[in-house]
């Protein structure tokens, strides 16, 4: 894996652990239970193998890191409070691995706190250009829907794509529904119905069937999570519906293929993300964090005994593009 994915976090770390004897606290904020929980396992998981933690974490990058982890069970009030608790905490840095719904409350307070928030799942359109404290490497939710739409109808020929959506994600599953729909009909396809439920609250299968079958749908567009999705592609495959399934990114977690077996074999789903930051924006927002960082080493000295600037101070302000390939 290219160092560069971890390229902001890692400048900034190395930014911070100049100054700093002891362990960095670094924020990690993701649903660890619950129907979303695969996607906060896996980030957590997919950070301590990249970086690290503790003393001996990212030899020769970073110096020594200490995470702590907050469960925020996908529920925007316990998000909020998971990061007022790990600023009391000293963390000046988090990464915030939840849902667009569970982050509308407190990014926008880091923000005004001017914590550093990195985000590898956040992909709400409402918070682009929000402020150059918050970095994402996923693209807005709603190129999800409009590049699943292409392929729907340009790659597989589908002309009637049902929808089902889980509203406990009402934001990100409200984005790529509307593309996915304003898309599909301007290429000359129809969305014969969609069909919106609470995860809390059990899938509607019953209805779900009957609606395809009296439809004639084939293909369904499935905005949950994984284990939703590979229980939806079960109840199409047991009631021998032959349909395609398509997914944006939130159920591609390892627990898709797990719980869902032969059932979503065939499914096709896309991820846009501008890994590396070759995108024009995600360069501009390289050079906007490069300048805060030598503007920071040059106002305040390494010194061995100060707190580093970037977990005891604010950065300078202004707005930086998200990267949106």
């Amino acid at each position: 894996m290219r160092s560069s994915k971890f390229l902001v976090l890692t400048a900034t770390l190395a930014l911070c652990s100049c100054f700093a004897r002891a362990p960095l606290p670094i924020g990690f904020v993701s649903p660890l239970t619950g129907p979303s929980s695969a996607v906060g396992l896996g980030a957590r998981n997919g950070f301590l193998l990249a970086m690290g933690d503790g003393t001996g974490s990212a030899p020769g990058r970073i110096g020594a890191t200490r995470l702590i982890v907050k469960d925020d069970e996908n529920d925007m009030d316990k998000c909020l409070l998971a990061f007022q608790q790990l600023k009391a905490q000293g963390c000046r840095i988090i990464i915030l691995a939840t849902t667009s719904q569970a982050a509308r409350k407190a990014i926008p307070w880091a923000m005004r706190e001017e914590i550093l928030v990195l985000s590898p799942t956040v992909s709400d359109p409402t918070i682009s250009g929000l402020d150059d404290l918050f970095i994402r490497i996923n693209s807005s939710s709603e190129n999800y829907g409009t590049k699943l739409a292409d392929v729907a109808f340009t790659s597989y020929g589908k002309r009637f794509v049902a929808v089902i959506g889980d509203s406990a994600n009402e934001l990100y599953t409200k984005a790529v529904v509307d593309s996915f729909s304003a898309r599909f009909a301007g290429l000359g396809g129809k969305v014969p119905f969609a069909l919106t439920y609470r995860s809390s609250q059990g899938i509607p299968a019953k209805g779900l069937l009957s609606e395809l079958k009296r439809a004639g749908a084939d293909g369904l567009l499935v905005v949950t999570a994984s284990t939703e999705a590979a229980l939806i592609a079960k109840f199409t495959e047991k009631a021998g519906l032959t349909i395609k399934l398509f997914m944006p990114p939130w159920p591609l977690t390892i627990d898709l293929l797990k719980n869902g077996g032969k059932a979503v074999e065939g499914a096709i789903a896309v991820s846009i993300a501008d890994m590396e930051y070759r995108s024009a924006a995600g360069q501009l927002s390289i050079g906007a964090i490069s300048r805060k960082i030598a503007m920071r080493r040059a106002s305040r000295p390494c010194s061995a005994t100060r707190r580093p600037p970037c977990c005891a101070g604010p950065w300078p302000r202004g707005r930086a593009p998200i990267p949106n390939p």
